[in-house]
């Protein structure tokens, strides 16, 4: 707890241990039922991607609780504003005397 008498956020590893055992077994699953072909390639790219989205997602729930772990204290850094720069002036557009047809 901190000064307050708020609770400091845990990063929940069992978590993210579950949804990688899951996947794994998910695509063994897949890699012993499904005939080899289309199908079979198909559900293991989807598995797969899947398992990225999972761990991604565990990622986002658990920021807070990581920063903390590794001692940024959970404090958004600093975003770097880009400067604008002055718009250049425009040059005065010269104006070309036209050339009279020829006939």
């Amino acid at each position: 707890m901190d000064e307050l008498g708020n609770r400091k956020p845990k990063v929940r590893w069992s978590w993210l241990y579950a949804i990688v055992a899951v996947m794994i077994g998910l695509l063994t699953a897949v890699e012993a039922a499904v005939p080899d072909g289309a199908l079979r390639r198909t559900l293991e790219c989807v598995v797969t991607l899947l398992m990225f989205v999972g761990m991604a997602m565990w990622v986002r729930v658990n920021r807070v609780a990581i920063a903390i772990a590794e001692g940024d204290g959970g404090v958004p850094r600093p975003s770097l504003a880009i400067a604008s720069r002055p718009t250049p002036r425009r040059a005065r557009a010269v104006t070309r005397p036209r050339a009279s047809p020829s006939v």
